[in-house]
């Protein structure tokens, strides 16, 4: 990687949010799932390495013992296998399926419907799991059964219930979220050959950057 790539990269990994697990596992799960595929996908840069530990710490802790407790240990006991994988296979073949059959059920026991900042970060949250997962694994396999339900959704969905949200608030979040906005809908998720709407490559360092500013922003 060019050194000034690097750079800007652990300082954009150092200077992130450290998501709350105690208050929204939702949002916790799905950051934690990006911090994997970055670290991997960026050359096994220890800052997301670290911000993964730290997390999946919290997570253990105040995640207590119930259905919650059960699926999200799942996912943490197979996100560490990924982490600790050999470099010479960079990410799982099925990680988009295996990924999605267990944070589904933890992202079932949160709030359905959108109707809080807190609702909206996770929605956040869940979008830029997806465009991590394009930009380095493959399109996120999103559970099409659960049709009534936002997990089921990509950007083409998801992007105007969160713009509609963030339109009426404050200006200098819109302004963020609108970078974002033009971001996500660049994924082009039905397209198999996995090429932007732009034909521009994917910025998933960036995006992951000001999603987690924004999701601060929302839940502090």
């Amino acid at each position: 990687m060019h050194l000034l790539k690097r750079l800007f990269v652990i300082f954009l990994a150092s200077h992130a949010f450290h998501s709350n697990a105690a208050n929204d596992p939702g949002v916790s799960v799905c950051l934690m799932v990006s911090d994997v595929i970055l670290f991997r996908g960026e050359q096994f840069n220890g800052e997301y390495l670290s911000r993964f530990r730290d997390e999946e710490h919290r997570t253990r802790t105040n995640v207590g013992h119930s259905e919650l407790s059960r699926h999200t240990n799942d996912l943490l006991n197979y996100l560490t296998l990924v982490v600790d994988m050999k470099h010479d296979e960079l990410f799982p073949w099925k990680m988009t399926s295996e990924v999605s059959a267990r944070i589904t059920p933890i992202l079932l026991l949160m709030p359905e419907m959108p109707v809080t900042d807190a609702d909206i970060a996770r929605l956040i949250a869940y979008l830029n799991m997806q465009y991590v997962f394009r930009a380095y694994v493959g399109t996120y396999e999103l559970p099409r059964e659960l049709n009534m339900s936002y997990l089921s959704w990509d950007e083409t969905d998801l992007v105007p219930v969160i713009d509609k949200y963030l339109t009426s608030g404050d200006e200098a979040r819109y302004a963020r979220w609108n970078f974002l906005k033009k971001s996500f809908l660049d994924m082009n998720s039905a397209n198999a050959t996995l090429v932007t709407v732009s034909g521009r490559p994917y910025a998933p360092v960036v995006v992951d950057f000001h999603s987690r500013a924004l999701i601060r922003d929302l839940t502090f």
